[in-house]
């Protein structure tokens, strides 16, 4: 299959496209109603867990980044958060409101919300004994409801891998990328750009004198 890469400021056709790298809107809808079915959790570990993974989707944030979350970081008026990135940089990341309500009602079950003072300072993700999630249990509630997808990776890389690439296929511009990841130079965003043939098709279309008519 045929696919496209942006190397530098030019596309440049590459001979395999590999779209199991990317995570679908489909595909997380499936991941979502998997979680609500599993008979091993209860409904606040449910809650917590569809919770991480969409805040991984719709944030592009890294693996540290999630894991250093406190309450306190969280603007919900807004739908934005506060985190530190690479090189102790802070950044401001974004989320949409169907990640908010399914923080909320995760916040609910622990009676953190309507925000209380006392949890300011919690981390954001905990487990039941409200004991703060490590890096590897956040990587393995991730792996765990991945892994039953055809990807190359199913890690929170590959969430992160999927917000990059649904933007640019959106039509959002490498800088706003950029900026968004937290990356500090733009070929460390280029590593994430790709677009199918459908895209390729309608670039061509639209823009080439022998697109069509």
């Amino acid at each position: 299959e045929i696919g496209v890469r942006l190397v530098g400021s030019e596309m440049c056709i590459r001979d395999r496209y590999e779209d199991e790298k990317t995570v679908t809107k489909n595909q997380i809808e499936e991941i979502l109603k998997k979680i609500d079915s599993d008979a091993k959790e209860n409904d606040s570990m449910k809650a917590r867990n569809k919770a991480l993974i969409m805040l991984f989707f719709t944030s592009g944030l890294r693996l540290d980044e999630l894991n250093s979350i406190r309450i306190r970081d969280i603007d919900f008026s807004n739908n934005v958060l506060k985190v530190v990135g690479k090189g102790n940089k802070e950044r401001m990341a974004s989320f949409d409101n169907y990640t908010k309500d399914l923080i909320i009602k995760y916040l609910t079950y622990f009676k953190k919300y309507p925000l209380v003072k006392k949890a300011y300072d919690d981390n954001l993700f905990v487990h039941k004994n409200n004991k703060a999630l490590s890096r590897y249990n956040i990587q393995y509630i991730v792996m765990k409801n991945l892994k039953k997808l055809t990807l190359n990776t199913y890690g929170p890389h590959a969430l992160r891998h999927s917000f990059a690439t649904h933007l640019l296929n959106n039509g959002v511009g490498l800088n706003a990328i950029k900026s968004l990841l937290g990356h500090e130079s733009l070929s460390s965003t280029q590593i994430y750009t790709h677009v199918g043939v459908s895209k390729l098709k309608e670039t061509i279309k639209k823009s080439h004198p022998r697109g069509e008519k």
